[in-house]
């Protein structure tokens, strides 16, 4: 990715993160996990542009980053865990704070771990941690898009 590349990515990754702030603050705890699904989504999709790995649906390509170990074991748990949190907003109308406030915390620790790790080049995957915070992987068929 180009340097122009690199900023403007980053620029939308900071933009979905403050708006999912933003929303939780409003008390749009629905949108707040939509915004920070589209978020990782983007996120990982640089991820993957990088590692030049072919376009699958999310959960695939997370898989397929840790496998290609440019993340750990728990960064992957926290990226399937947005991930399924922004499909039950999506899919079954969850609209709890207490799972916005997940979503949003995991994005933001993961946000500070991409601009740490990716903006220089091919992390080496973090040890997988043994306490990882929510760590639900996938609860079912259903929720995997």
């Amino acid at each position: 990715m180009a340097n122009v590349e690199n900023t403007t990515s980053w620029k939308q990754i900071q933009q979905g993160v403050r708006e999912t702030e933003r929303l939780i603050g409003h008390k749009e705890f629905n949108l707040a996990m939509v915004k920070a699904r589209q978020t990782l989504e983007y996120m990982v999709r640089c991820m993957a542009e990088k590692a030049c790995l072919v376009e699958g649906d999310l959960s695939d390509t997370i898989d397929q980053l840790y496998e290609g170990r440019w993340i750990s074991r728990n960064t992957k748990d926290h990226y399937h865990n947005i991930r399924i949190l922004g499909n039950k907003a999506v899919h079954e109308g969850d609209d709890t704070a207490y799972d916005a406030n997940q979503a949003y915390q995991m994005l933001v620790q993961e946000v500070k771990a991409f601009a740490d790790e990716y903006s220089s080049g091919r992390p080496a995957a973090r040890p997988s941690g043994s306490g990882a915070r929510g760590s639900q992987g996938r609860s079912s068929s259903g929720n995997r898009r």
